[in-house]
């Protein structure tokens, strides 16, 4: 047989054909695994130790809060969302006469535009094409919930007409972007689950009404208040009924009024004792003893023979699960909608393992949950009495299961960690020891005289039974004011106290970048977590300087009873943003002195479930105007020779 000599440019082709597969996978295997990071065994015992800190981030060290959720994200009440002029990225906004603006209407973008440039193009083509039923639109909404202004001013007339011209000369239209389908639920599920899209949307109407008087109610043939696009015409639907039942149940609301429910306690199970002049209500429960809910639980803790530090440790718990809270509902998405918040009924389950859990214990299964259910109904009580909740939990305790693996072992613990571990372990099954642990030191410091009397001030707090609204005695202390009229910000004066806290910004802060974990590039940022290094919650906030409170918003991150502080400083005209923290003494537009108390570390829900802190930045000044604090794309780096200079200045 011959053999035909191979051309050696042929077997080059044919070379090339074998490798071009090879090259491609191994450029794809070098995405997912890039060269230079940390061993995995390495990597894994770093992450155990300090499970936020990203050993391959290069950024910062291990004194940094998660950069994972962002805690800072909160775009409705960090600051003004309105734009001050047209998107830098708008080539020729809509120009036109003025309107005086007594209406807001709400379009979706499904399926339009990638950016705002191509909804200004798809706008200006709909009129060059004669498009019957256009939209008049001067501000957009993106899915990271940017705000961007496509005329030149919000009183500009749109360029487009609608089937009914009248609604030009009287509404200022927002498109709202959202996902490339031609469902109208799903576009309309799509808007409804972007939480922080939402929340721009919400904050933007809200601006808008304040600046325009434009009113909650609506009166469609007055032209005022807020519609959506389906209201407008016959031909539309977006977008969508739900959520504009939604939005307008909060715009109907106070924003910085308490969540519905708050200290509306039954006549037949709670009775007011007090209100202070800060608004706060304490409750007394028929059948337990005790100030507030805590006081009630440790004390029902100890009458069943349980020691300080067996009690403690069951406390620690029990505010980890469900904050003392006998109608808290768990947060989550379970059977098609989403649950939290409180509830005079327990949850149906409708989740895998029967979420979404409910009260003190949060209990979760089908079987514990018709206990309640039953225990209720036997004793003729509310299933969010806390009594009841106290019995039926004890009834499990001593059922033979719980009994041998949790109450036995529990009242045989002599330290804190078992104590601790066994009730999280063999009777909640719950998750995060370190948490648990944390609120566990601070109620042993905090009652373990056993007289389950909690003194005037403490290391804890949101856990009255209300989960909103100013708490009670919590403002006893002042903060220590220097010279030119600042004062560190978090109790006590002294710099032991704040240095090094695990996974706090370092303190005093020598990177000039930033101390914090985030920022626009991800890493680092002007601002500062700041805590303590045992018993973090209820620690004292003080105001930074003299100052008008701006605003003290509510329900931060869906979590009733954890607040975010606007200072407006009256020294530098900056705006200070407190979060994560709790147990307000001050209201919106309170005049405020150096050193104040005005808050105080809030529980850990209140920060993303991390170590209890405040977090603290300032925002920064645009066009000689102050923004908020709380974001991320807009702090001031002044604020990091400030803290320095305040950190140092107290005792060491």
């Amino acid at each position: 047989m011959r053999y035909k000599r191979l051309n050696p440019v042929r077997l080059r082709r044919i070379l090339l054909i074998f490798q071009l597969p090879i090259l491609v996978v191994s450029m794809y295997l070098q995405g997912m695994y890039p060269m230079g990071v940390t061993a995995k065994n390495t990597r894994e015992a770093i992450i155990k130790k300090f499970p936020y800190y990203d050993p391959d981030s290069g950024c910062g060290s291990l004194d940094e809060t998660p950069p994972k959720p962002n805690p800072e994200s909160t775009p409705a009440t960090t600051g003004p969302l309105l734009p001050t002029g047209p998107d830098p990225g708008v080539k020729d906004p809509f120009k036109g006469p003025k309107i005086t603006p007594t209406g807001v209407i709400l379009h979706w973008t499904a399926y339009e535009y990638k950016n705002p440039q191509d909804l200004v193009n798809i706008l200006r083509g709909r009129v060059a094409t004669g498009f019957p039923n256009g939209r008049a639109v001067q501000l957009t909404i993106d899915k990271q919930g940017k705000v961007h202004q496509l005329s030149e001013s919000l009183e500009t007339k749109p360029i487009q007409t609608f089937v009914d011209p009248s609604w030009n000369n009287a509404s200022i239209g927002i498109e709202i972007q959202s996902i490339t389908t031609d469902s109208v639920a799903a576009a309309e599920q799509d808007l409804l689950s972007n939480a922080v899209q939402y929340q721009a949307v919400l904050g933007t109407i809200r601006e808008l009404m304040a600046k325009y008087s434009i009113p909650a109610a609506s009166d469609i043939g007055a032209r005022k208040g807020v519609f959506g696009h389906y209201e407008t015409t016959t031909t539309n639907l977006d977008p969508g009924k739900k959520y504009m039942e939604k939005l307008r149940a909060e715009l109907s609301q106070d924003p910085n009024a308490p969540p519905p429910n708050i200290d509306q306690q039954p006549a037949d199970t709670e009775t007011q004792s007090g209100a202070g002049s800060n608004g706060c209500k304490c409750t007394t429960g028929v059948g337990l003893n005790g100030s507030d809910n805590p006081s009630k639980v440790w004390n029902y803790l100890t009458g069943k023979g349980l020691t300080a530090i067996q009690a403690a440790g069951a406390m620690g718990n029990l505010q980890t699960e469900g904050n003392f809270n006998p109608k808290i509902v768990e947060k989550g998405n379970w059977g098609g909608r989403s649950w939290g918040g409180e509830s005079d009924t327990v949850p149906p389950p409708v989740g895998k393992d029967g979420q979404p859990g409910y009260g003190i214990v949060q209990w979760t299964s089908p079987g514990r949950k018709q206990g309640l259910i039953d225990l209720a109904a036997a004793k003729n009580l509310p299933v969010y009495d806390l009594g009841l909740q106290l019995d039926w939990m004890w009834t499990e305790l001593e059922s033979p299961y719980y009994k041998s693996r949790a109450l036995d072992p529990l009242k045989s613990a002599t330290t804190l960690a078992s104590a601790v571990s066994i009730w999280q372990d063999k009777y909640e099954v719950g998750q995060d020891f370190a948490p648990r642990m944390a609120f566990a030191e601070a109620w042993l410091a905090k009652l373990g005289s056993g007289t389950g009397t909690p003194p005037t001030t403490g290391p804890v707090a949101d856990t009255t039974g209300s989960t909103g609204g100013a708490g009670c005695d919590n403002s006893g202390s002042s903060g220590v004011v220097n010279a030119e009229g600042y004062s560190f910000p978090v109790s006590p004066a002294s710099q032991a106290a704040h240095k090094r806290v695990t996974a706090m910004s370092s303190l005093p802060c020598g990177n000039t970048g930033g101390c914090h974990h985030k920022g626009p590039a991800g890493c680092c940022s002007p601002a500062f977590d700041i805590s303590v290094h045992t018993n973090p919650v209820g620690t004292p906030i003080f105001a930074i300087s003299d100052g008008q409170i701006v605003s003290a918003n509510d329900n931060y991150d869906g979590n009733a009873g954890c607040f975010t502080i606007q200072l407006k400083s009256s020294k530098d005209n900056f705006i200070y943003a407190f979060l994560h923290v709790s147990q307000l003494t001050v209201k919106t537009g309170d005049q405020v002195k150096s050193g104040q108390q005005i808050a105080q570390i809030g529980r850990t829900q209140c920060a993303r479930n991390t170590y209890p802190h405040l977090h603290l930045d300032r925002g920064c000044i645009q066009g000689g105007v102050p923004q908020r604090g709380g974001g991320t794309d807009c702090r001031d780096p002044g604020i990091i020779p400030l803290i320095n200079a305040l950190f140092n200045g107290l005792p060491a």
